[in-house]
């Protein structure tokens, strides 16, 4: 487990990861986003095929607004996307 002082949004595109985000766990099997707050404690766990990137920023990057709508440090931090808009 790591934390950093910047935010990050996860796109699990494909494949089996476990993301742990401030001491709890979440499965995901591709198509998601996860956003981590800055400051949060996360571990992830993928397998050996799995797809995705992040995108990295700092508060100072982000309109604190656009911030407002996303999971950041939200009970659920995920968001999941249907099939077809992916």
């Amino acid at each position: 487990p790591h934390r950093h002082e910047y935010h990050e949004i996860m796109c699990f595109i494909d494949g089996v990861f476990v993301h742990d985000i401030d001491f709890r766990s979440y499965e995901s099997r591709g198509r998601e986003f996860h956003c981590v707050q800055d400051n949060s404690v996360h571990m992830m766990v993928r397998d050996e095929m799995a797809e995705g990137v992040s995108l990295m920023f700092t508060s100072d990057f982000a309109d604190p607004e656009a911030l407002s709508v996303l999971p950041f440090g939200k009970e659920h931090p995920i968001v999941s996307v249907n099939p077809e808009a992916f």
